[in-house]
């Protein structure tokens, strides 16, 4: 069972041109949230695990937000009453979690948000199944690819409860600096890595917990192609990379060292051509 609340001062409130628009207040709240979370997982073996999960969260916002944005949640509303019952399947057969190398994973999640019994509540139903596979060509050679998608109902959903692509890991690289929202999603992910120095250990004798006087390394170069599409009904003009299809990709070094921490550079361009240099903490894929 988990409780938290939280308030701030600076909210994202909606797009335009597939980009997060803010609004911040310094001197006064501008959104508050109670969330209670009650959590069951039943492992059946060391890859397979089930979770349960039941959620009730109670959000609000100035009238300010509702101004740039009435539909963020329902139409007219300054509050959000909603609960979540959540179901979600794990087969994980990775060697390393963090940076994985070799094996697989799936996962699938079914999620309801909203069963009729709180005011301002959304009726919504997300399906959501993400499968992984990691490959060794060679001795140095790997080959990693993903595909992710999403379906939820074609009823409209408030700005607060719709999600695609451009939040955490789930986005098609060269698009960074864009979040394109909407009712149904797919991804396709792909490395081609190198290891450029194999898994080697600094010792500093100046340190004197042994723990910590060793640090592994090691360097991968990887190349990587995305592409992604999501459609959205509700929101065309504001969201115009969706309804479209995503297409990136680059180059980059990953350096992983001890606790299975990661740091990524990737230069990245997408099918416009814009590209950047981006800096990454967690695996690619």
């Amino acid at each position: 069972m988990a409780f938290s609340y939280g308030r701030r001062k600076e909210v994202a409130y909606g797009l335009h041109d597939s980009q997060l628009q803010f609004f911040k207040n310094d001197e006064n709240f501008v959104t508050k949230g109670i969330v209670g979370t009650m959590t069951y997982t039943y492992r059946e073996d060391i890859y397979n695990t089930n979770t349960l999960w039941a959620q009730y969260r109670n959000s609000t916002i100035t009238d300010t937000v509702l101004y740039f944005n009435d539909e963020y949640f329902l139409p007219q509303s300054t509050q959000q009453e909603l609960l979540t019952f959540g179901y979600r399947f794990r087969a994980d057969h990775r060697d390393i979690r963090a940076y994985p190398l070799r094996g697989s994973f799936f996962e699938f999640s079914a999620i309801k948000q909203g069963i009729g019994v709180l005011r301002n509540e959304p009726d919504l139903l997300h399906l959501i199944s993400t499968a992984r596979k990691y490959m060794q060509l060679s001795d140095r050679f790997f080959y990693h690819a993903s595909i992710k998608g999403k379906l939820s109902g074609r009823t409209f959903a408030p700005y607060f409860n719709t999600r695609a692509l451009g939040y955490g890991n789930d986005l098609v690289r060269g698009y960074e600096f864009y979040v394109i929202n909407g009712q149904h999603f797919a991804l396709f992910k792909s490395n081609f890595k190198y290891n450029l120095v194999k898994q080697r250990v600094i010792k500093f004798d100046a340190i004197p917990l042994e723990k910590f006087a060793k640090i592994p390394y090691a360097f991968y170069i990887n190349l990587n192609a995305d592409a992604g599409y999501v459609e959205d009904l509700f929101s065309i003009e504001s969201n115009p990379l969706a309804n479209t299809l995503l297409l990136g990709g680059g180059i980059g070094i990953d350096y992983v060292t001890y606790y299975d921490l990661v740091l990524r550079v990737e230069y990245s361009i997408n099918k416009f051509g814009e590209n950047g240099i981006f800096l990454h903490f967690r695996a690619p894929i």
